[in-house]
Parts: structure tokens; C-alpha cells; sequence
């Protein structure tokens, strides 16, 4: 880093930190410090292999426990993950795959990983943590629990701090992905952990984003369209079928592409005081800024052009969810 200094106005020049930006996304980590959390909106989570809060997947050998979003008891963060085993499990892992868009300009760079973390306890089964990162040439390929690993041991302790682990992003990667894991440990063995950052060369700061930024990024790749109402809306769509609603929505941001859509509760297409219940969501056609679902009712309830509406049915719990993760 270069300091420039001028002695006239008094100001200080920093061109740059760790030869990068100064303004902000030195960290290609989204929701490191695990603040968004659309699928579950908190509620814990039986591990097998499935995202908790949003970007961050869990794998477990068979039913390896619980993961959540909790608020943090670690200073300066407002939410941490916390993954506690329930049973005598062969390992627990969990990771974020980057992509490419996100760290290409890294590719062949020195890099420093960040976190903070506290154990559950003091048995090494707690203790014993494994800073894994993965890489594969083709680009997005499936480097999240597949691709070549390389291991560095970090031991934590049941005191909060932070971690920091170096590491050489290979010339040829295309596909990168971080991940925490624990290797065999018992019951109320696990982890505490936020703050998760990987950047340019040495180690700065945790780089805060706001809450609404985080959303966004997060959404690139997942969006659930869900409320706390009853009768919460999803849109307007039309009958292709008596059996059949065809709605089109709009994301919040584009998403990374086409999604797979999915649905969960009670979500309904309804014209005046006639209601079907969905059955099924199509696919979600379109483009990457919206989204077309012919969804199948339970009942064939319309006329075909019939014009309806698209909301939970009595069910605050309805939601439509479109799903991008790479």
C-alpha cells in the first residue's frame, strides 16, 4: 500500500488496500455475517444437505444434527449460523460456492480467509475445525462438496474470536468454493460462527454491508415470495385450463438464471368468492427478470381466460419460492 501525503491541504491519499478497492466489496462472501435468512426465517434446520440461511449449504453424514440462524452472542454481529449435533455423527460441512463473476479478478491471487467463531464446548469434536476451499476449471461447475480440496486445521475455543487462514486461489479456477468442517464429534458438539470473509491479500476489517444490500446480493440466487398475511398477494394470472392458473411475477433483482420454481403452504388462485388451491408449480419460465408458472389446482374450479388473483389462502405461511443457487 502506498501513502501519498499532501503537505499543503494536509490531506491523506490511500490509492488503494491490499492493492484493491478502499469503497466497500473487498469481500466476494455473500451473507457472511449471516443476516438473511428466506427460507427459514430463522427456524432450525435438520442437517442432510440443504441451505440454512441463504447461500450457506450444510452436509452431514445422515441426520447430522441442527443448523439455525441465531442472534449472535458474538460482539459486533447481529446474527451468527450455529450448527449443534444431535447424535454420534461422522462429520458436518458446510460452504459457500463463489461465482466466477464474483472472483475472477482473484484467480491466481494471494487471498485471506476471516471469521469469527466460538465452540460449543471444549470436546475436539467442537474444537477441531477444517478451513476447506475447492476449485474446478470449468466455470460454475460443482465445486461446493465435489471439487479439489485443499485443508487448512484451525483449533477454536469457546471464546469468540477471530480466524484467519491464507490461501492461493489456483491459476486455472473457474468454479471456488469455502467451506467449514467438523470431522466425527457426539451430541451438543458444534459451532458458532459469522463474519465470514475472503479478499485480496492480507486481512482488513469485516466489511459490513447494509442489510438491504445483502438482501439483494442474496437474491440473485434466491427469491421467496412470502408475507405475514394471511391472504398474503402473489400477483394476477389468468385460467389456461379449468385446472390450470398461468401467472407471471417479477423478481426483485435478476437473478443469476432461469430459476426452478417451488411452492409451500396454502397458496390458491382465486376469482370473487371461488377458490382452488394450487397442487403444483410449473417451472419457472421467462427470463431472468420474471417468471412464467402454469400451476395446476386442486379442483377445476374456472373457464378458460377466467382472470384471477394468486395469494395464501387463509395461510401465512403460503409462499412461492424461485431458486438460482449455482
Amino acid at each position: 500500500m502506498s501513502l501519498v501525503l499532501n503537505g499543503t491541504t494536509g490531506i491523506t491519499n490511500l490509492p488503494s488496500i491490499n492493492s484493491g478497492q478502499i469503497g466497500g466489496n473487498r469481500n466476494v462472501i455473500i451473507n457472511g455475517a449471516q443476516e438473511v435468512d428466506q427460507r427459514h426465517a430463522g427456524a432450525s434446520v435438520a442437517v442432510s444437505s440443504v441451505y440454512v440461511t441463504d447461500r450457506w449449504k450444510v452436509q452431514g453424514a445422515g441426520n447430522a444434527g441442527d443448523a439455525e440462524q441465531i442472534d449472535s452472542t458474538i460482539a459486533g454481529f447481529k446474527s451468527s449460523l450455529k450448527y449443534t449435533g444431535d447424535a454420534n455423527i461422522a462429520f458436518m460441512q458446510m460452504g459457500q460456492q463463489i461465482e466466477f463473476k464474483n472472483y475472477a479478478h482473484l484467480v491466481g491471487e494471494d487471498v485471506t480467509i476471516s471469521f469469527y467463531a466460538k465452540a460449543n464446548n471444549t470436546n475436539g469434536g467442537s474444537t477441531a475445525l477444517t478451513v476447506r476451499t475447492r476449485s474446478v476449471t470449468g466455470e460454475d461447475g460443482s465445486a461446493l462438496f465435489a471439487g479439489g480440496n485443499t485443508d487448512t486445521s484451525v483449533t477454536i475455543s469457546t471464546t469468540a474470536a477471530r480466524y484467519t487462514v491464507a490461501r492461493t486461489i489456483p491459476a486455472d479456477s473457474k468454479g471456488f468454493s469455502l467451506e467449514f468442517a467438523l470431522g466425527a464429534h457426539v451430541n451438543t458438539d458444534g459451532l458458532e460462527i459469522t463474519g465470514i470473509q475472503l479478499e485480496l491479500g492480507t486481512v482488513t476489517e469485516f466489511e459490513h454491508r447494509s442489510f438491504g444490500e445483502e438482501l439483494a446480493l442474496c437474491q440473485r440466487y434466491l427469491y421467496k415470495s412470502i408475507g405475514t398475511h394471511a391472504y398474503t398477494p402473489h400477483g394476477l394470472g389468468s385460467t389456461f385450463a379449468a385446472n390450470q392458473v398461468d401467472f407471471v411475477t417479477s423478481y426483485p433483482v435478476k437473478m443469476r438464471t432461469n430459476p426452478t420454481a417451488s411452492y409451500g403452504g396454502t397458496v390458491s388462485a382465486a376469482k370473487g368468492t371461488t377458490v382452488s388451491n394450487f397442487s403444483s408449480v410449473g417451472d419457472a419460465g421467462g427470463s431472468t427478470f420474471n417468471s412464467f408458472l402454469r400451476c395446476t389446482l386442486a379442483a377445476s374450479s374456472f373457464t378458460i381466460g377466467d382472470c384471477l388473483t394468486v395469494n395464501n389462502n387463509n395461510d401465512a405461511t403460503g409462499y412461492i419460492q424461485f431458486d438460482a443457487e449455482l
